[in-house]
């Protein structure tokens, strides 16, 4: 079956909607599995998805990762005037401390997300009575101490969100014709 949901204000309210109308027109059973993919990742495998659902099914919550190429840092204001630690913003306003974040230790989460049915929906009725928004469903579990079991991920399901981006699965698109 094809069920369509109204987006909403942000993702969560988004996945929210998708899950009542799937609980209207489906009644999935507490220990069902439910993923939630974004169409902004095109390029994710059958491979994936299959690995995803395999750790959900032992773990009750599963999504995917990849390692973290780049050195990322967390911006911390201070109120402390010691310039070693200290960076300016663009605007050369504000002033920060950088904390250095172990690059070993992140992991770049992607979609899809599998999650058992009961969980993720008592997950997304208590975001949506307490008018809470996440970045991903894996972030809202783990908020709500259910935190998700991490699988590799696949490179190649990068995120679609920039003019750039749109180019390159252009080109990526053409390749896989060819």
């Amino acid at each position: 079956p094809f069920f369509l949901a109204d987006a909403g204000a942000d993702r969560t309210a988004s996945t929210w909607n998708a899950l009542q109308v799937l609980a209207a027109e489906n009644a999935p059973l507490a220990e069902d599995l439910v993923a939630v993919h974004d169409a902004a990742r095109p390029f994710a495998t059958q491979h994936l998805l299959r690995r995803v659902a395999e750790a959900a099914t032992r773990h009750g919550a599963a999504v995917p990762g990849v390692p973290v190429p780049d050195t990322i840092v967390q911006i911390v204001q201070i109120a402390r005037t010691t310039q070693d630690t200290r960076i300016t913003s663009e605007a050369g306003q504000a002033q920060a401390e950088a904390a250095y974040l172990q690059r070993e230790a992140l992991q770049a989460v992607q979609t899809p997300q599998v999650f058992r049915w009961e969980s993720l929906h008592a997950a997304h009725q208590w975001c949506a009575e307490e008018q809470r928004s996440y970045t991903d469903d894996g972030g809202l579990l783990a908020a709500r101490g259910q935190a998700p079991v991490v699988v590799m991920g696949e490179t190649d399901n990068w995120k679609v969100t920039t003019e750039s981006d749109w180019k390159r699965a252009a080109a990526q698109l053409r390749k896989s014709r060819e």
